[in-house]
């Protein structure tokens, strides 16, 4: 079974864990042209990958507006990072703080447990 960071972070959620509100979208999103600069972020688009290696910071995608969210998607959808195929995105609510943290968990499937 292959849990996304999109995936991982749902799981928190439920748990009680505070994780920044997002979606997972496999297509770009459309938008209303009339809103195209009506802000609604900051939200930061994140490639999903089965990796074990982190995504590079490039390959992350910061957008306040509407169509910025678009162009991001339209720019990671469909590319390849690490090798692998960028079928979704997970768009979230950017978040500026000095206690965030970042986990990673691996599962062994020769002894079973998570690293």
């Amino acid at each position: 079974m292959i849990v996304l960071e999109h995936d991982a972070k749902e799981l928190l959620a439920v748990q009680g864990v505070p994780v920044p509100g997002g979606i997972q979208l496999t297509q770009i999103p459309k938008y209303d042209p009339e809103q195209e600069n009506e802000e609604a972020g900051p939200w930061l688009i994140k490639p999903q990958v089965e990796s074990l290696d982190r995504i590079p910071l490039e390959d992350i995608a910061v957008a306040v507006t509407r169509k910025e969210v678009a162009d991001g998607c339209a720019k990671l959808l469909g590319t390849q990072i690490n090798g692998h195929r960028v079928n979704s995105v997970r768009v979230e609510r950017q978040i500026l703080s000095d206690t965030a943290c970042f986990l990673s968990f691996s599962c062994d499937p020769i002894v079973p447990g998570v690293r």
